[in-house]
């Protein structure tokens, strides 16, 4: 039954997002970005006069206690927030609103911000079901995150010593309970990222170059970018997947870490990072840049970036 609810759910998100100008919040845009688990109630946030759209064409309760709009559908709601209005998101609602990245046709907060969402969610739910749930979500958002872009978010939304100290301290928290409850290793893709399984793009073989990567790595630059870019492994733990802390180097590395690890595993091996890329592991600056760097491409003529298939 639950599953059916689910299905039913995303075919009303699927239609609200055609017809209205939406921010997808909660479950769904934690499933968009990470390919966790779906959901069954649908989150979002919109300008008024899109409210307005909506209050026109259903009939829509008004939650002064949760500071949000409410639409009852068959056998799951949708919430409704608004800039200025909706106070009881965890980050200010004007401000999620700047902060996104489309996937799929579908504009979601950005992965350091729906974190910060998911972090205050579990915090406030974490004995409960509800609260497990949420901690898959965050096992599968965080290894998309880059914690000083989080640090710097935090500054941003945040004006209040104590709330960013806050934020940081379930960060923290949430690291290791994930950690420590095996969510990350159970996961296939980029230390945790969507596997497809998910709903990530298939990939063909891997290739054997990615068996060569750790062994062509000096211990000491290997340490220090599992250090600085997959943070939440040791460096033993890394080793069972080199090509996602390779392909983590490529996308936000300093200019002598990027230009040390090149000189050491290769183009070749890194032509086969960006051949075989999975969703999530470039962003649209990083797969351009590597696709001009390694000659993969002419000129204007980049592919898409890896993308989940939605359903």
């Amino acid at each position: 039954m639950s599953d059916i609810v689910a299905e039913r759910s995303w075919e009303v998100l699927k239609e609200l997002n055609q017809r209205y100008s939406l921010v997808v919040l909660g479950d769904w845009a934690a499933w968009l970005l990470s390919g966790k688990e779906k959901s069954h109630d649908i989150d979002v946030l919109v300008d008024f006069g899109t409210l307005q759209e909506l209050r026109n064409a259903h009939e829509t309760n008004k939650k002064e206690k949760l500071k949000k709009f409410e639409i009852q559908a068959d056998g799951f709601d949708i919430g409704i927030y608004i800039p200025y209005y909706s106070t009881t998101l965890a980050l200010p609602a004007e401000f999620v609103q700047q902060e996104t990245t489309s996937i799929d046709g579908f504009t979601v907060p950005s992965p350091q911000v729906l974190l910060a969402l998911k972090l205050k969610a579990w915090e406030n739910r974490a004995t409960s079901a509800i609260g497990e749930k949420d901690l898959v979500d965050i096992a599968g958002i965080m290894p998309l995150v880059d914690r000083t872009a989080y640090v710097d978010m935090l500054a941003r939304a945040l004006s209040d010593d104590g709330d960013r100290a806050n934020f940081l301290d379930l960060y923290e928290a949430a690291r290791l309970k994930v950690e420590r409850s095996g969510l990350w290793q159970a996961n296939s893709g980029l230390m945790g990222a969507a596997s497809p399984a998910g709903g990530v793009t298939a990939v063909s073989a891997r290739p054997a170059s990615f068996s060569c990567i750790r062994e062509r790595l000096d211990d000491e630059t290997w340490h220090t970018i599992v250090g600085r870019y997959v943070w939440w492994k040791t460096p033993v733990e890394a080793e069972a997947y080199p090509e996602g802390v390779l392909a983590r180097v490529m996308r936000m590395g300093t200019f002598d870490d990027t230009k040390k690890v090149a000189d050491q595993v290769g183009d070749e091996t890194l032509r086969d990072v960006v051949t075989h890329a999975q969703a999530g592991w470039f962003n649209e600056r990083s797969w351009h840049y590597w696709h001009y760097r390694l000659g993969l491409c002419d000129v204007g003529a980049v592919p898409p970036l890896p993308r989940r298939v939605v359903p």
